[in-house]
């Protein structure tokens, strides 16, 4: 098993991350990609290796936690997409092998009987662009051995739940 350790803001540069990774005698640093210095129009793969090789660590990345691939506004799901597509792209050239996720609860209204989220009112909707997502995942990840993985840490509702387990019958989804 190995350890790594977050982005951290104390250290608001790669360098300084590499550093204090490699002091703690961790082997990797998860890169938040809800930091200004992690998207991908700022991600230098060359600078990237070379750090990773002159301080001996890894990376594994923390998707945008506002990324929501499934959004009913198709402009906006297409832009988390192709936010998730191009960065499995930096993670073969960078090889990394952990792509890490938070999954939305997305939109809710507030009725009388409590809230209704839009995304189990609109269950077959979503589900089918919970399938889209992962066969669009599957064909960019390939061979290459990543795998997405999908943590919250207030729980999954029933029609996250169902999606879930859609998206585990792949082998690039944990």
């Amino acid at each position: 098993m190995q350890f790594g350790m977050p982005t951290l803001l104390e250290t608001n540069t790669l360098e300084a991350c590499a550093a204090l990774c490699r002091e703690l005698g961790l082997g990797f640093v998860e890169l938040n990609m809800n930091l200004p210095q992690y998207q991908l129009d700022a991600i230098d793969v060359s600078y990237f290796k070379r750090i990773a090789a002159q301080y001996g660590i890894g990376y594994t990345i923390h998707l945008d936690e506002n990324l929501n691939v499934s959004d009913f506004n198709p402009y906006i799901a297409e832009g988390y997409r192709r936010t998730v597509r191009e960065t499995i792209g930096i993670c073969k050239t960078l090889e990394i092998p952990i792509l890490t996720m938070h999954f939305p609860r997305g939109v809710y209204f507030t009725l009388p009987e409590g809230k209704t989220y839009l995304f189990s009112a609109y269950r077959h909707r979503y589900l089918e662009s919970i399938l889209d997502f992962r066969v669009m995942c599957e064909e960019a990840i390939g061979d290459s051995g990543i795998m997405i993985c999908i943590e919250n840490s207030n729980g999954f509702l029933p029609f996250q739940k169902e999606a879930i387990c859609l998206l585990l019958e792949s082998p690039v989804f944990g």
